[in-house]
Protein backbone atom coordinates (compact mmCIF):
# COMPACT_ATOMS: atom_id res chain seq x y z
CA UNK A 1 0.00 0.00 0.00
CA UNK A 2 1.23 3.50 -0.86
CA UNK A 3 1.59 6.03 1.92
CA UNK A 4 -0.75 9.01 1.77
CA UNK A 5 0.88 12.08 0.22
CA UNK A 6 1.91 14.95 2.41
CA UNK A 7 0.10 18.25 2.10
CA UNK A 8 3.25 20.18 1.29
CA UNK A 9 2.83 22.68 -1.56
CA UNK A 10 5.77 25.01 -1.96
CA UNK A 11 5.81 27.74 0.68
CA UNK A 12 8.50 30.46 0.52
CA UNK A 13 10.86 31.31 3.34
CA UNK A 14 10.65 34.82 4.87
CA UNK A 15 13.83 35.78 3.03
CA UNK A 16 12.53 34.63 -0.33
CA UNK A 17 9.18 36.30 0.31
CA UNK A 18 10.96 39.60 0.93
CA UNK A 19 13.09 39.16 -2.20
CA UNK A 20 10.13 38.34 -4.45
CA UNK A 21 8.00 41.13 -2.98
CA UNK A 22 10.82 43.66 -3.38
CA UNK A 23 11.26 42.70 -7.02
CA UNK A 24 7.51 42.76 -7.63
CA UNK A 25 7.09 46.26 -6.18
CA UNK A 26 10.34 47.50 -7.69
CA UNK A 27 9.29 46.44 -11.18
CA UNK A 28 6.07 48.46 -10.91
CA UNK A 29 8.16 51.48 -9.95
CA UNK A 30 10.40 51.04 -12.99
CA UNK A 31 7.55 50.66 -15.49
CA UNK A 32 4.88 52.83 -13.86
CA UNK A 33 6.69 55.42 -11.76
CA UNK A 34 4.28 58.28 -12.73
CA UNK A 35 1.46 56.24 -11.19
CA UNK A 36 3.39 55.96 -7.93
CA UNK A 37 3.80 59.75 -7.97
CA UNK A 38 0.05 60.33 -7.98
CA UNK A 39 -0.50 60.42 -11.74
CA UNK A 40 -2.77 58.35 -13.91
CA UNK A 41 -3.59 57.09 -17.38
CA UNK A 42 -5.36 58.45 -20.41
CA UNK A 43 -6.11 56.73 -23.70
CA UNK A 44 -7.78 53.67 -25.13
CA UNK A 45 -11.17 52.94 -23.56
CA UNK A 46 -10.35 54.61 -20.26
CA UNK A 47 -12.49 57.74 -20.50
CA UNK A 48 -15.03 56.54 -23.02
CA UNK A 49 -15.84 53.37 -21.11
CA UNK A 50 -14.11 52.47 -17.85
CA UNK A 51 -13.93 55.72 -15.88
CA UNK A 52 -17.67 56.57 -16.13
CA UNK A 53 -18.47 53.12 -14.79
CA UNK A 54 -15.87 53.40 -12.04
CA UNK A 55 -17.31 56.78 -11.07
CA UNK A 56 -20.75 55.21 -10.69
CA UNK A 57 -19.21 52.36 -8.71
CA UNK A 58 -17.35 54.71 -6.36
CA UNK A 59 -20.33 56.98 -5.73
CA UNK A 60 -22.58 53.99 -5.05
CA UNK A 61 -20.17 52.22 -2.70
CA UNK A 62 -19.51 55.43 -0.77
CA UNK A 63 -23.28 55.85 -0.46
CA UNK A 64 -23.54 52.34 0.98
CA UNK A 65 -25.16 50.56 -1.97
CA UNK A 66 -24.17 48.37 -4.89
CA UNK A 67 -24.83 49.79 -8.38
CA UNK A 68 -26.72 46.87 -9.85
CA UNK A 69 -28.24 49.20 -12.45
CA UNK A 70 -26.59 52.11 -14.28
CA UNK A 71 -29.26 54.77 -14.83
CA UNK A 72 -26.87 57.43 -16.10
CA UNK A 73 -26.32 56.10 -19.62
CA UNK A 74 -29.07 56.09 -22.24
CA UNK A 75 -32.16 54.37 -20.85
CA UNK A 76 -29.98 52.54 -18.37
CA UNK A 77 -28.42 49.09 -18.37
CA UNK A 78 -27.67 46.40 -15.74
CA UNK A 79 -24.23 47.30 -14.38
CA UNK A 80 -23.97 43.90 -12.71
CA UNK A 81 -24.65 42.02 -15.93
CA UNK A 82 -22.39 44.28 -18.01
CA UNK A 83 -19.64 42.94 -15.72
CA UNK A 84 -16.75 45.27 -16.63
CA UNK A 85 -17.70 47.54 -13.73
CA UNK A 86 -16.76 44.76 -11.32
CA UNK A 87 -19.70 45.46 -9.02
CA UNK A 88 -19.20 42.26 -7.01
CA UNK A 89 -15.39 42.10 -7.17
CA UNK A 90 -14.34 42.31 -3.48
CA UNK A 91 -11.18 44.46 -3.92
CA UNK A 92 -13.34 47.12 -5.59
CA UNK A 93 -15.48 47.42 -2.45
CA UNK A 94 -12.37 48.43 -0.50
CA UNK A 95 -10.45 50.49 -3.06
CA UNK A 96 -13.36 52.62 -4.27
CA UNK A 97 -14.51 53.26 -0.71
CA UNK A 98 -11.09 54.41 0.50
CA UNK A 99 -9.73 56.28 -2.54
CA UNK A 100 -11.07 58.69 -5.10
CA UNK A 101 -11.68 57.17 -8.53
CA UNK A 102 -8.33 57.72 -10.25
CA UNK A 103 -6.32 56.64 -7.21
CA UNK A 104 -8.48 53.53 -6.75
CA UNK A 105 -8.03 52.60 -10.40
CA UNK A 106 -4.25 53.11 -10.22
CA UNK A 107 -3.88 51.23 -6.93
CA UNK A 108 -5.87 48.34 -8.41
CA UNK A 109 -3.56 48.17 -11.43
CA UNK A 110 -0.37 48.31 -9.36
CA UNK A 111 -1.67 45.83 -6.79
CA UNK A 112 -2.55 43.28 -9.45
CA UNK A 113 0.86 43.74 -11.12
CA UNK A 114 2.51 42.87 -7.80
CA UNK A 115 0.27 39.85 -7.24
CA UNK A 116 0.75 38.65 -10.84
CA UNK A 117 4.53 38.77 -10.37
CA UNK A 118 4.35 36.91 -7.05
CA UNK A 119 1.96 34.28 -8.45
CA UNK A 120 4.19 33.65 -11.46
CA UNK A 121 7.17 33.38 -9.12
CA UNK A 122 5.18 30.88 -7.05
CA UNK A 123 4.35 28.83 -10.14
CA UNK A 124 8.02 28.62 -11.10
CA UNK A 125 9.00 27.55 -7.61
CA UNK A 126 6.17 24.99 -7.49
CA UNK A 127 7.77 23.52 -10.62
CA UNK A 128 10.95 23.13 -8.53
CA UNK A 129 12.85 25.84 -10.36
CA UNK A 130 15.40 28.05 -8.61
CA UNK A 131 14.85 31.58 -7.34
CA UNK A 132 16.87 32.97 -10.23
CA UNK A 133 14.77 31.04 -12.72
CA UNK A 134 11.61 32.30 -11.01
CA UNK A 135 12.80 35.89 -11.39
CA UNK A 136 13.47 35.43 -15.11
CA UNK A 137 10.11 33.75 -15.67
CA UNK A 138 8.11 36.32 -13.72
CA UNK A 139 9.76 39.26 -15.49
CA UNK A 140 9.26 37.68 -18.91
CA UNK A 141 5.57 36.85 -18.45
CA UNK A 142 4.30 39.82 -16.45
CA UNK A 143 6.29 42.57 -18.14
CA UNK A 144 6.35 41.00 -21.58
CA UNK A 145 2.64 40.40 -22.05
CA UNK A 146 0.99 43.03 -19.86
CA UNK A 147 2.45 46.57 -20.24
CA UNK A 148 1.08 47.27 -23.75
CA UNK A 149 -2.33 46.39 -22.28
CA UNK A 150 -2.11 48.96 -19.45
CA UNK A 151 -5.16 50.76 -20.88
CA UNK A 152 -7.18 47.58 -20.22
CA UNK A 153 -7.68 46.92 -16.51
CA UNK A 154 -9.07 43.47 -17.18
CA UNK A 155 -5.76 42.37 -18.70
CA UNK A 156 -3.71 42.56 -15.50
CA UNK A 157 -6.58 41.23 -13.39
CA UNK A 158 -7.11 38.26 -15.70
CA UNK A 159 -3.38 37.53 -16.02
CA UNK A 160 -3.04 37.66 -12.24
CA UNK A 161 -5.64 34.96 -11.72
CA UNK A 162 -4.28 32.98 -14.67
CA UNK A 163 -0.94 32.72 -12.86
CA UNK A 164 -2.68 31.81 -9.58
CA UNK A 165 -4.85 29.17 -11.27
CA UNK A 166 -1.81 27.59 -12.96
CA UNK A 167 0.14 27.66 -9.68
CA UNK A 168 -2.59 26.23 -7.47
CA UNK A 169 -3.72 23.72 -10.09
CA UNK A 170 -0.23 22.28 -10.48
CA UNK A 171 0.27 22.35 -6.70
CA UNK A 172 -2.91 20.29 -6.30
CA UNK A 173 -1.79 17.75 -8.91
CA UNK A 174 1.63 17.43 -7.29
CA UNK A 175 0.65 17.29 -3.63
CA UNK A 176 -3.07 16.66 -3.33
CA UNK A 177 -3.26 19.43 -0.73
CA UNK A 178 -6.88 20.59 -0.21
CA UNK A 179 -5.67 24.14 0.40
CA UNK A 180 -4.39 24.28 -3.17
CA UNK A 181 -7.71 23.06 -4.53
CA UNK A 182 -9.62 25.59 -2.43
CA UNK A 183 -7.32 28.37 -3.60
CA UNK A 184 -7.94 27.30 -7.20
CA UNK A 185 -11.72 27.62 -6.77
CA UNK A 186 -11.43 31.00 -5.08
CA UNK A 187 -9.03 32.30 -7.75
CA UNK A 188 -11.35 31.33 -10.59
CA UNK A 189 -14.36 32.73 -8.74
CA UNK A 190 -12.63 36.07 -8.17
CA UNK A 191 -11.46 36.18 -11.78
CA UNK A 192 -15.04 35.75 -12.96
CA UNK A 193 -16.40 38.28 -10.46
CA UNK A 194 -13.90 40.82 -11.79
CA UNK A 195 -15.86 40.63 -15.01
CA UNK A 196 -13.64 39.64 -17.91
CA UNK A 197 -14.56 36.11 -18.76
CA UNK A 198 -12.30 35.59 -21.78
CA UNK A 199 -9.11 35.43 -19.74
CA UNK A 200 -10.87 33.16 -17.25
CA UNK A 201 -11.76 30.85 -20.13
CA UNK A 202 -8.15 30.95 -21.35
CA UNK A 203 -6.95 30.16 -17.81
CA UNK A 204 -9.18 27.08 -17.69
CA UNK A 205 -7.90 26.07 -21.11
CA UNK A 206 -4.31 26.43 -19.91
CA UNK A 207 -4.65 24.29 -16.80
CA UNK A 208 -6.66 21.74 -18.81
CA UNK A 209 -3.89 21.38 -21.41
CA UNK A 210 -1.18 21.04 -18.78
CA UNK A 211 -3.19 18.53 -16.72
CA UNK A 212 -4.19 16.45 -19.72
CA UNK A 213 -0.62 16.36 -21.02
CA UNK A 214 0.77 15.26 -17.66
CA UNK A 215 -1.73 12.40 -17.44
CA UNK A 216 -1.13 11.34 -21.05
CA UNK A 217 2.66 11.51 -20.72
CA UNK A 218 2.62 9.30 -17.65
CA UNK A 219 0.42 6.73 -19.35
CA UNK A 220 2.62 6.67 -22.46
CA UNK A 221 5.70 6.13 -20.30
CA UNK A 222 4.06 3.37 -18.29
CA UNK A 223 3.94 5.35 -15.06
CA UNK A 224 1.20 4.05 -12.75
CA UNK A 225 -1.57 6.64 -12.58
CA UNK A 226 -4.26 4.41 -11.18
CA UNK A 227 -4.09 5.58 -7.58
CA UNK A 228 -3.80 9.34 -7.37
CA UNK A 229 -3.58 11.36 -10.54
CA UNK A 230 -6.96 10.49 -12.10
CA UNK A 231 -8.63 11.16 -8.76
CA UNK A 232 -6.87 14.50 -8.45
CA UNK A 233 -7.80 15.35 -12.02
CA UNK A 234 -11.44 14.75 -11.20
CA UNK A 235 -11.19 16.87 -8.09
CA UNK A 236 -9.50 19.61 -10.12
CA UNK A 237 -12.54 19.69 -12.40
CA UNK A 238 -14.77 19.96 -9.33
CA UNK A 239 -12.54 22.76 -8.05
CA UNK A 240 -13.05 24.68 -11.28
CA UNK A 241 -16.78 24.10 -11.00
CA UNK A 242 -16.58 25.54 -7.50
CA UNK A 243 -15.18 28.73 -9.02
CA UNK A 244 -18.22 28.98 -11.28
CA UNK A 245 -20.51 28.54 -8.28
CA UNK A 246 -18.74 31.36 -6.44
CA UNK A 247 -19.31 33.65 -9.42
CA UNK A 248 -22.80 32.41 -10.32
CA UNK A 249 -24.36 35.65 -9.09
CA UNK A 250 -22.30 37.42 -11.77
CA UNK A 251 -22.46 34.84 -14.55
CA UNK A 252 -26.21 34.32 -14.74
CA UNK A 253 -27.23 37.97 -15.34
CA UNK A 254 -24.30 38.43 -17.73
CA UNK A 255 -25.46 35.45 -19.78
CA UNK A 256 -28.97 36.91 -19.88
CA UNK A 257 -27.60 40.26 -21.09
CA UNK A 258 -25.48 38.54 -23.74
CA UNK A 259 -28.61 36.97 -25.21
CA UNK A 260 -30.09 40.47 -25.62
CA UNK A 261 -26.93 42.16 -26.91
CA UNK A 262 -25.07 42.44 -30.22
CA UNK A 263 -22.87 39.53 -29.06
CA UNK A 264 -25.67 37.01 -29.33
CA UNK A 265 -24.70 36.30 -32.94
CA UNK A 266 -21.74 36.94 -35.22
CA UNK A 267 -22.16 40.01 -37.42
CA UNK A 268 -20.80 43.47 -38.09
CA UNK A 269 -21.09 44.38 -34.39
CA UNK A 270 -19.49 41.19 -33.11
CA UNK A 271 -16.70 39.33 -34.89
CA UNK A 272 -14.89 36.78 -32.68
CA UNK A 273 -11.86 37.03 -35.00
CA UNK A 274 -11.35 40.74 -34.29
CA UNK A 275 -8.08 41.27 -32.44
CA UNK A 276 -6.17 38.32 -33.93
CA UNK A 277 -2.44 38.19 -34.67
CA UNK A 278 -1.53 37.82 -38.37
CA UNK A 279 1.12 35.10 -38.85
CA UNK A 280 3.68 37.60 -40.18
CA UNK A 281 3.20 39.74 -37.05
CA UNK A 282 4.36 36.82 -34.91
CA UNK A 283 7.88 37.75 -35.99
CA UNK A 284 7.67 40.32 -33.19
CA UNK A 285 8.70 37.46 -30.90
CA UNK A 286 12.18 37.46 -32.43
CA UNK A 287 12.41 40.87 -34.15
CA UNK A 288 10.31 43.44 -32.26
CA UNK A 289 12.18 46.34 -33.87
CA UNK A 290 10.36 45.61 -37.13
CA UNK A 291 7.08 46.64 -35.52
CA UNK A 292 7.91 48.86 -32.55
CA UNK A 293 10.66 51.17 -33.77
CA UNK A 294 10.57 54.99 -33.58
CA UNK A 295 7.93 56.53 -35.85
CA UNK A 296 6.64 53.06 -36.85
CA UNK A 297 2.86 52.70 -36.79
CA UNK A 298 2.05 49.08 -36.04
CA UNK A 299 -1.66 49.76 -36.53
CA UNK A 300 -1.09 50.97 -40.09
CA UNK A 301 1.01 47.90 -40.84
CA UNK A 302 -1.66 45.65 -39.36
CA UNK A 303 -4.22 47.15 -41.74
CA UNK A 304 -2.28 45.86 -44.74
CA UNK A 305 -2.88 42.42 -46.30
CA UNK A 306 -0.27 39.81 -45.41
CA UNK A 307 0.31 36.09 -46.13
CA UNK A 308 -1.92 33.78 -44.12
CA UNK A 309 -3.89 36.59 -42.52
CA UNK A 310 -7.42 35.89 -41.30
CA UNK A 311 -9.91 38.31 -42.95
CA UNK A 312 -10.72 40.39 -39.88
CA UNK A 313 -9.53 43.62 -38.30
CA UNK A 314 -7.10 43.83 -35.40
CA UNK A 315 -5.00 46.35 -33.46
CA UNK A 316 -1.53 46.54 -31.98
CA UNK A 317 -2.62 45.96 -28.38
CA UNK A 318 -4.62 42.80 -29.05
CA UNK A 319 -1.88 41.60 -31.41
CA UNK A 320 1.01 42.13 -28.99
CA UNK A 321 3.05 39.05 -28.06
CA UNK A 322 6.60 39.51 -26.81
CA UNK A 323 8.46 38.20 -23.75
CA UNK A 324 12.00 39.42 -24.37
CA UNK A 325 14.87 38.23 -26.54
CA UNK A 326 16.92 36.56 -23.80
CA UNK A 327 13.98 34.59 -22.35
CA UNK A 328 13.15 33.38 -25.86
CA UNK A 329 16.76 32.28 -26.39
CA UNK A 330 16.77 30.50 -23.03
CA UNK A 331 13.55 28.71 -23.99
CA UNK A 332 15.05 27.63 -27.31
CA UNK A 333 18.24 26.51 -25.54
CA UNK A 334 16.44 24.26 -23.07
CA UNK A 335 14.38 22.69 -25.86
CA UNK A 336 17.56 21.88 -27.80
CA UNK A 337 19.36 20.69 -24.67
CA UNK A 338 16.52 18.39 -23.57
CA UNK A 339 16.13 17.07 -27.13
CA UNK A 340 19.79 16.08 -27.25
CA UNK A 341 19.34 14.38 -23.88
CA UNK A 342 16.16 12.66 -25.14
CA UNK A 343 14.34 14.26 -22.22
CA UNK A 344 12.17 16.76 -24.05
CA UNK A 345 8.96 15.02 -22.94
CA UNK A 346 9.29 16.58 -19.49
CA UNK A 347 8.63 19.95 -21.13
CA UNK A 348 5.73 18.68 -23.22
CA UNK A 349 2.93 20.37 -21.21
CA UNK A 350 4.47 23.79 -21.79
CA UNK A 351 5.37 23.07 -25.41
CA UNK A 352 1.77 22.11 -26.14
CA UNK A 353 0.31 25.03 -24.21
CA UNK A 354 2.58 27.49 -26.01
CA UNK A 355 1.89 25.91 -29.38
CA UNK A 356 -1.85 25.97 -28.79
CA UNK A 357 -1.67 29.66 -27.99
CA UNK A 358 0.30 30.36 -31.18
CA UNK A 359 -2.31 28.57 -33.26
CA UNK A 360 -5.31 30.23 -31.64
CA UNK A 361 -3.97 33.78 -31.90
CA UNK A 362 -4.17 33.63 -35.70
CA UNK A 363 -7.98 33.10 -35.46
CA UNK A 364 -7.92 30.35 -38.08
CA UNK A 365 -8.79 27.56 -35.59
CA UNK A 366 -11.99 29.46 -34.78
CA UNK A 367 -13.35 28.28 -38.12
CA UNK A 368 -13.49 24.77 -36.68
CA UNK A 369 -14.01 25.70 -33.02
CA UNK A 370 -16.86 28.16 -33.47
CA UNK A 371 -19.37 25.58 -32.27
CA UNK A 372 -17.31 24.62 -29.20
CA UNK A 373 -18.63 26.45 -26.11
CA UNK A 374 -16.40 29.35 -25.17
CA UNK A 375 -14.47 29.95 -28.38
CA UNK A 376 -17.28 31.86 -30.10
CA UNK A 377 -18.26 33.90 -27.03
CA UNK A 378 -15.39 36.39 -27.16
CA UNK A 379 -13.46 38.71 -29.45
CA UNK A 380 -9.68 39.02 -29.32
CA UNK A 381 -7.97 35.75 -30.35
CA UNK A 382 -4.67 37.54 -29.69
CA UNK A 383 -5.38 37.08 -25.99
CA UNK A 384 -4.63 33.39 -26.34
CA UNK A 385 -1.05 34.60 -26.59
CA UNK A 386 -1.16 34.68 -22.79
CA UNK A 387 -0.76 30.90 -22.94
CA UNK A 388 2.29 31.24 -25.17
CA UNK A 389 3.80 33.99 -23.02
CA UNK A 390 3.51 31.86 -19.89
CA UNK A 391 4.84 28.78 -21.68
CA UNK A 392 7.91 30.66 -22.93
CA UNK A 393 8.43 32.14 -19.46
CA UNK A 394 8.42 28.65 -17.90
CA UNK A 395 10.74 27.30 -20.61
CA UNK A 396 13.06 30.28 -20.14
CA UNK A 397 13.20 29.58 -16.41
CA UNK A 398 13.99 25.94 -17.18
CA UNK A 399 16.64 27.16 -19.60
CA UNK A 400 18.40 29.06 -16.84
CA UNK A 401 18.41 26.09 -14.46
CA UNK A 402 19.14 23.34 -17.00
CA UNK A 403 21.58 25.11 -19.30
CA UNK A 404 23.22 28.32 -18.15
CA UNK A 405 23.29 27.71 -14.40
CA UNK A 406 24.80 24.25 -14.89
CA UNK A 407 27.42 25.46 -17.35
CA UNK A 408 28.48 28.55 -15.44
CA UNK A 409 30.81 28.35 -12.49
CA UNK A 410 29.41 29.53 -9.17
CA UNK A 411 31.64 32.60 -9.36
CA UNK A 412 29.91 33.95 -12.47
CA UNK A 413 26.39 32.65 -11.88
CA UNK A 414 24.94 35.50 -9.82
CA UNK A 415 26.45 38.23 -11.99
CA UNK A 416 25.14 36.58 -15.14
CA UNK A 417 21.67 36.23 -13.63
CA UNK A 418 21.56 39.90 -12.65
CA UNK A 419 22.76 40.91 -16.12
CA UNK A 420 20.08 38.77 -17.81
CA UNK A 421 17.35 40.26 -15.64
CA UNK A 422 18.52 43.85 -16.19
CA UNK A 423 18.87 43.47 -19.96
CA UNK A 424 15.46 41.81 -20.15
CA UNK A 425 13.86 44.61 -18.14
CA UNK A 426 15.41 47.23 -20.44
CA UNK A 427 14.32 45.22 -23.49
CA UNK A 428 10.71 44.89 -22.32
CA UNK A 429 10.58 48.52 -21.20
CA UNK A 430 11.78 49.74 -24.59
CA UNK A 431 9.30 47.60 -26.54
CA UNK A 432 6.38 48.70 -24.36
CA UNK A 433 6.95 52.38 -25.15
CA UNK A 434 5.91 54.34 -28.23
CA UNK A 435 8.49 56.85 -29.43
CA UNK A 436 7.64 59.83 -31.64
CA UNK A 437 10.64 62.12 -31.69
CA UNK A 438 10.16 65.87 -31.54
CA UNK A 439 6.36 65.78 -31.39
CA UNK A 440 4.96 64.56 -28.09
CA UNK A 441 5.76 66.26 -24.77
CA UNK A 442 5.28 62.84 -23.17
CA UNK A 443 8.32 61.16 -24.71
CA UNK A 444 8.72 57.72 -23.17
CA UNK A 445 5.34 57.91 -21.45
CA UNK A 446 3.25 56.68 -24.37
CA UNK A 447 2.55 52.99 -23.72
CA UNK A 448 0.76 51.86 -26.87
CA UNK A 449 -2.71 53.50 -26.56
CA UNK A 450 -2.23 54.84 -23.03
CA UNK A 451 -0.28 57.87 -21.84
CA UNK A 452 1.17 58.18 -18.35
CA UNK A 453 0.18 61.60 -17.01
CA UNK A 454 1.07 63.56 -13.89
CA UNK A 455 -2.43 65.05 -13.84
CA UNK A 456 -5.45 63.28 -15.32
CA UNK A 457 -8.72 64.73 -16.69
CA UNK A 458 -10.90 63.16 -14.02
CA UNK A 459 -9.14 65.25 -11.36
CA UNK A 460 -10.59 68.37 -12.99
CA UNK A 461 -14.13 67.09 -13.39
CA UNK A 462 -15.56 69.79 -11.13
CA UNK A 463 -14.01 72.47 -13.37
CA UNK A 464 -15.58 71.21 -16.60
CA UNK A 465 -17.39 74.07 -18.34
CA UNK A 466 -19.16 71.60 -20.64
CA UNK A 467 -20.41 69.59 -17.68
CA UNK A 468 -21.56 72.72 -15.89
CA UNK A 469 -23.49 73.96 -18.93
CA UNK A 470 -25.17 70.61 -19.54
CA UNK A 471 -26.22 70.12 -15.93
CA UNK A 472 -27.50 73.68 -15.70
CA UNK A 473 -29.75 73.29 -18.73
CA UNK A 474 -30.53 69.56 -18.44
CA UNK A 475 -30.07 68.28 -14.87
CA UNK A 476 -31.15 64.78 -15.89
CA UNK A 477 -28.94 64.60 -19.00
CA UNK A 478 -28.03 61.13 -20.22
CA UNK A 479 -25.19 60.01 -22.45
CA UNK A 480 -26.13 58.44 -25.77
CA UNK A 481 -23.71 57.33 -28.47
CA UNK A 482 -23.41 54.36 -30.81
CA UNK A 483 -20.65 51.82 -30.47
CA UNK A 484 -19.84 48.73 -28.46
CA UNK A 485 -17.72 50.65 -25.96
CA UNK A 486 -20.47 53.07 -24.94
CA UNK A 487 -23.50 51.09 -23.75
Amino acid sequence: MTDAPKCDPWIPSPGETLLALSLAVGMTMVFWWPLWMGGGLQGGDLYSYYMPQKMLLAESIQAGRLPLWNDLTGFGYPALAESQTGVLYPPNWILYRIFEVNSAYVVSQLLHYVIAFLATWGLMRQLKLSQGAAAIGAIAFVYGWLPPRICLEWAVIGATYFAIIMWTGIAWLQTGCPRSLGALSIALGLCLLAGHFHLAFISILGIAVVTGTIVLRRKLHGVDTTERLPSRTGWLVLGLMGGFLIAAVQLIPTWELKKESQRDEVGKDFDPAYGHIPPTYLTQLIAPWLWHGPDVSADKILEQPSPGRYPAATNKVEAHLYVGTIPLLLAAAVLAFRYLQRNEMSLLPWILMGGLGLCLVTAWPLVMLKHVPGFSFFMGPGRYGMLTAMAIAVLAACGWDSVLATWLSVKYRRGTLIAICLVTVLDLYAVSREYTFGVSPYFGRQVFYATLLDEVPIDFLDESQVGEAILKEHPTARLYAPGANIP
